[in-house]
């Protein structure tokens, strides 16, 4: 994924932290005021991290027992 913050672009990998916190995601791209730059699949932030909700509400217990370790 390719976001563009102020005509610079920021070359953006999506890697499995950020599917575990959509909600992380959300936030960077409003703070930043990022935007999709692809011009043949254009995807918002929502669209794409819509696809990770229930992923990362899934794994939530999981990680939990790991974290507590």
């Amino acid at each position: 994924m390719t976001l563009s913050v102020r005509e610079k672009s920021l070359v953006f990998t999506y890697t499995f932290t950020q599917a575990e916190n959509p909600e992380k995601l959300r936030e960077m791209v409003a703070k930043s005021g990022a935007h999709s730059t692809d011009l043949q699949s254009p995807e918002t932030v929502e669209h794409l991290c819509a696809k990770c909700d229930q992923y990362a509400k899934d794994w939530q217990p999981a990680a939990d027992r790991l974290w507590m370790r």
